[in-house]
């Protein structure tokens, strides 16, 4: 098994993009490593255009195939997980001891300019990688437990 370079999940060694964030998988000194560098240059320089055709011509993928893929690296290039250190990532890990799971997706938003989404997933993997339990889930077994013993008793009573 080898590891997604963008989320750090586990993919399989015949994928070439992850199941988790989409990514491209390519090993960094593999032709496709190039590739993808040169991609993520044409996406910084704004020309997204030239970018699915140099993905396309070097993966010789369908239009539609090349467009989405291009498309996750744009997405995922403001929340790759080797741009952020642990150092960086302090105050959102405070938030998330407190609790504050949902302003440490806002503040994650602001410093990278990620999408909600990618934002969400950056924070929760953050969390999990900490051992930082959500707060809500025990809310929502402790009201099950409620509903339950609720539904028992009143079964009792007939």
């Amino acid at each position: 098994m080898r590891h997604c370079h963008h989320c750090q999940q586990s993919v399989s060694d015949s994928a070439h993009f992850c199941e988790h964030c989409g990514g491209v998988l390519s090993d960094e000194t593999s032709p496709g490593a190039v590739v993808e560098g040169q991609v993520r240059q044409l996406l910084a320089d704004g020309r997204k255009i030239e970018a699915i055709r140099i993905y396309r011509e070097a993966t010789k993928v369908g239009l539609a195939e090349a467009k989405y893929a291009v498309e996750e690296l744009e997405r995922n290039a403001s929340t790759d997980v080797s741009k952020h250190d642990d150092d960086s990532d302090e105050d959102l890990l405070q938030l998330l001891r407190e609790g504050e799971k949902i302003e440490a997706i806002k503040r994650h938003r602001g410093r990278t300019g990620a999408g909600l989404k990618e934002s969400k997933d950056y924070v929760e993997a953050l969390a999990a990688r900490h051992g930082i339990a959500d707060p809500r889930v025990g809310c929502f077994g402790m009201l099950l437990g409620i509903a339950i013993a609720i539904g028992v008793g009143t079964w009792l009573t007939v």
